[in-house]
């Protein structure tokens, strides 16, 4: 999925860190072009793909099936407690993950539904779950147990992740809040819900919770009036974000 690529390179780490060999797509249209010529053990869909969203896709993978071979789908979805979990399973999927996703609970879906699980030897796992707990300062600029567990899942020979998923979030957030600030300023409400989900994802990935906490807030507010304030909190917001982020780039850089 393209239009987060934090989302994307969290979402692929994972997946190879867990020994599954991947190939990724950026949009629906992509997903079902694929399928015309490859098979796949499982497919983690994307609700909110551009193009063609993961509901119709998946709509359209059952219908070229129809009674014949039936492929895995497990949907990936930022709203399971809004009632998109139902919407998953009634478009055709079979299972469904809320964002971000946890290594533990990925690790166990995808044994769930692959053969995996029954033939891979507890010994080469290659990652490692880092205690995550909710211990941390709720006001914290940034969930540093998250940014633990990222290091977890790097790549043999792969030292510099943590320091591209740092440059992709901010490089990625620098227009997307400037997208918030013109959809405030045209009063688009449907941008602003856009926008703010996608921060939504890409914030809880890199562990910024005020981001995420603010963002939430824009993507659920009614009041179009209170939405230029929020904007504005979340900017300063970012602005510390990027403060700890670049520390802790430069101290991944010394260790590497």
């Amino acid at each position: 999925y393209r239009h987060n690529a934090v989302n994307r390179k969290v979402a692929l780490g994972q997946l190879f860190s867990l020994g599954y060999r991947v190939e990724s797509v950026t949009n629906g249209r992509e997903v079902l072009e694929v399928l015309e010529h490859s098979r796949f053990d499982l497919i983690l869909m994307d609700c909110q793909m551009p193009e063609i969203d993961g509901f119709a896709a998946t709509a359209e993978i059952r219908r070229r099936e129809g009674d014949g071979r039936h492929t895995t789908i497990v949907a990936m979805t930022a709203n399971a407690l809004d009632g998109d979990d139902a919407k998953c399973l009634a478009a055709g999927m079979d299972d469904y993950l809320s964002k971000p996703v946890r290594i533990e609970v990925l690790r166990d879906k995808l044994e769930r539904w692959t053969r995996k699980g029954e033939t891979a030897a507890s010994g080469e796992k290659v990652y490692e779950v880092a205690e995550r707990t909710g211990d941390a300062e709720e006001n914290s600029v940034i969930d540093h147990a998250q940014l633990a567990f990222l290091r977890t899942i790097q790549q043999v020979g792969k030292a510099d992740f943590v320091t591209e998923l740092i440059d992709l979030f901010v490089s990625n957030t620098i227009p997307q809040l400037k997208a918030l600030r013109d959809a405030v300023a045209n009063s688009d409400e449907a941008e602003i819900r856009r926008v703010a989900h996608l921060l939504i994802g890409s914030s809880s990935n890199i562990g910024a919770r005020q981001m995420v906490t603010l963002s939430e807030e824009l993507e659920g507010k009614r009041r179009i009036q209170d939405a230029p304030e929020l904007v504005v909190q979340l900017e300063d917001a970012f602005a510390l974000v990027r403060e700890v982020l670049k520390d802790e780039r430069k101290e991944t850089e010394s260790v590497v």
